[in-house]
């Protein structure tokens, strides 16, 4: 763990000196200067978790929406009440286990109240929820809308309707086999179903 720690400061210093060197400007980002503390975080925490960018967007995304609402007073405190009210909704809609302070007893939420957020999309939308972006992998292989060109249509292959006879064998121009992949032209994909 030692070694680790010393590569990893060795990395940030070296980061942040080619950054300022770039540009000084960067320098006193509250974001650059974490990269300083995140030795002793690993030492005192463990490794850190992989960060996504879309993460990061998203949470920027709040953070605008609840500056723009601040009245410009207190933005901090506003920010800070704003994420804690984004808190409980997500907490009273996911049915978790809530306590009352002033009895100590514990409670749910109602069906009919966490039903109201997963049965209208149009709150979900409002709260940045999207179950398609979720559940994206059930979705694939899609047949891409994209008709195929008759210059492009090919016979097919013996030893495929010979292996697959009785089966339906076709011709597509592009098959989406994840969000972000897509076969085309010269690729063979069996899809059972």
């Amino acid at each position: 763990m030692a070694r680790y720690l010393e590569d990893v400061l060795k990395y940030v210093d070296s980061f942040l000196y080619h950054t300022i060197k770039n540009s000084a400007r960067w320098v006193n980002k509250p974001k650059w200067h974490m990269l300083l503390h995140l030795p002793e975080s690993i030492a005192r925490f463990g490794p850190p978790s992989l960060f996504a960018t879309e993460k990061f967007e998203s949470f920027n995304r709040i953070m605008r929406l609840a500056s723009v609402h601040s009245n410009r007073n207190h933005p901090g405190r506003d920010i800070a009440i704003s994420f804690v009210n984004f808190q409980s909704i997500q907490l009273i809609l996911s049915g978790a286990q809530l306590i009352n302070h002033q009895s100590g007893q514990t409670f749910h939420a109602q069906p009919n109240v966490t039903n109201l957020f997963k049965e209208n999309h149009m709150i979900q939308k409002s709260m940045g929820y999207d179950a398609h972006i979720l559940q994206e992998d059930n979705y694939y292989p899609i047949e891409m809308s994209s008709r195929l060109p008759a210059d492009e249509k090919e016979p097919t292959p013996h030893y495929l309707i010979e292996r697959f006879s009785g089966s339906t064998i076709k011709q597509i121009h592009q098959l989406r086999i994840s969000s972000k992949k897509v076969c085309k032209k010269g690729f063979f994909v069996l899809l059972v179903t």
